[in-house]
């Protein structure tokens, strides 16, 4: 059997490993994205570097330092290697190898939010952020608890949709691979891929004791981020299902339409938003509260960032904003805003209790890290993290239940807004 695992790439490997925990080590120590999330626009890496080391790693009751640290991990990754190199029965891929260890590095803090992106990964990261993509049209999140994938919401004019994937379903397979417990992102890239293919996917519908075996076909999905119409008595209603890059100017675009159809107040629809962009949601803000702190973020330092608006309203309705306990993110950070400036009434069942924020660093080789960085804050100073916001108004939805499945008749929280903005109205 041919064997191209040679020193040589051994010590690419190593090398690799080695600019990439410096660039973890600098991220940890200054402090440095289902969620709320910013993309830094440049590399970390200013330069390479290269130390000699032993084979065998020196036993050690503990490290002290960042360089005794950083040794200790490349003698052992040496050694690793070097057994992997004479005595591994097969052939092994090495960019596999190498993401995998990226990945595990990673997890091993513990923070489900934080992780590794492989270069296909964090391209698809930055791709889905700007609200096109090739893939099939569902938004997915995961439980924190048990690791299930599970579909938030199917667009449904989308091939995921057109199949048979419904809210609620848990995603079990990819391709064949068992994805529970997998990184959200890399189940996501899993089921991404080239225009006009197919991806066997494995779900289990609720109530089903059975999994449904689907093929999907991928095609273009540009992401509908927004939808609106005109109900009864002159009220707009407009649903935000994600923030992405797009959804500032689609928001804007059907703001504009309600307001030029001549309605009196607004519902905004955040069910089932998983979060997004935090600039996205910050200049969607800017547009229905006057000028202020719409959040503040609090590092590891104690150091404090605002984020304001810089505009007076464009729209000046009545408001009421409807969530649920899958409204998360960004969508709890918008509702935490528009009711500590007393613009909107609450009305749906307790948040997700998702109050902290994560960045994006790309790294040279064209992989990313995503690592949780701050807690963000309502302009009243409360934090929602793993508590969520409760509503003004509870009302919850019979089980088995979802919101984009069911008619206005069978919503009693979307009746309930409705209720409460006429009041709010006259």
């Amino acid at each position: 059997m041919e064997n191209k695992n040679n020193l040589g790439f051994t010590k690419g490997i190593l090398l690799g490993m080695a600019m990439t925990l410096m660039v973890v080590l600098i991220l940890f120590s200054a402090g440095a994205w289902g969620g709320l999330f910013t993309i830094n626009g440049g590399s970390l890496m200013k330069e390479d570097y290269e130390k000699s080391f032993q084979t065998e790693p020196e036993k050690s009751e503990g490290v002290s330092t960042e360089s005794e640290f950083e040794e200790h991990v490349l003698k052992k990754m040496r050694s690793i290697m070097k057994i992997m190199d004479s005595y591994y029965l097969e052939e092994y891929d090495e960019d596999e190898m190498l993401d995998g260890m990226m990945s595990g590095m990673l997890s091993a803090v513990g923070d489900p939010y934080t992780g590794y992106y492989s270069e296909e990964s964090y391209n698809n990261l930055l791709e889905s952020s700007q609200g096109i993509y090739y893939g099939i049209g569902v938004v997915v999140s995961q439980k924190v608890d048990t690791g299930e994938v599970y579909v938030v919401n199917p667009y449904e004019d989308c091939p995921g949709f057109e199949a048979g994937i419904r809210p609620g379903d848990i995603i079990y397979r990819v391709g064949g691979v068992e994805v529970t417990g997998m990184d959200l992102n890399e189940v996501v890239a899993m089921i991404r891929g080239a225009e006009g293919t197919t991806i066997d996917i494995s779900v289990l519908h609720e109530n089903d004791k059975e999994l449904t075996d689907l093929i999907v076909e991928r095609r273009k999905i540009e992401a509908h981020t927004i939808e609106f119409k005109v109900m009864e008595n002159n009220i707009g209603y407009i649903q935000i299902t994600e923030f992405d890059e797009i959804t500032t100017e689609q928001f804007k675009k059907g703001m504009d339409e309600l307001a030029s159809c001549g309605v009196e107040g607004i519902i905004v629809d955040l069910r089932d938003n998983p979060g997004g962009s935090l600039s996205a949601v910050v200049d969607i803000l800017d547009t229905l509260l006057p000028k202020g702190i719409y959040t503040y973020l609090v590092d590891k330092n104690g150091d404090r960032e605002n984020y304001k608006g810089k505009h007076d309203a464009s729209y000046d309705y009545p408001m009421v904003v409807l969530v649920n306990e899958n409204s998360a993110s960004a969508s709890e950070l918008f509702t935490g805003a528009v009711r500590d400036y007393d613009k909107a009434v609450v009305v749906g069942t307790t948040t997700f209790g998702k109050g902290i924020v994560q960045q994006i660093f790309p790294l040279r080789d064209g992989s990313g890290i995503k690592v949780t960085m701050a807690k963000y804050y309502t302009p009243n100073g409360i934090c929602i993290h793993k508590t969520g916001i409760q509503p003004d108004i509870e009302v919850e939805l019979d089980e088995g239940e979802y919101p984009s499945m069911i008619e206005y008749e069978d919503d009693e929280q979307l009746q309930k807004a409705v209720e409460v903005l006429k009041e709010q109205m006259k």
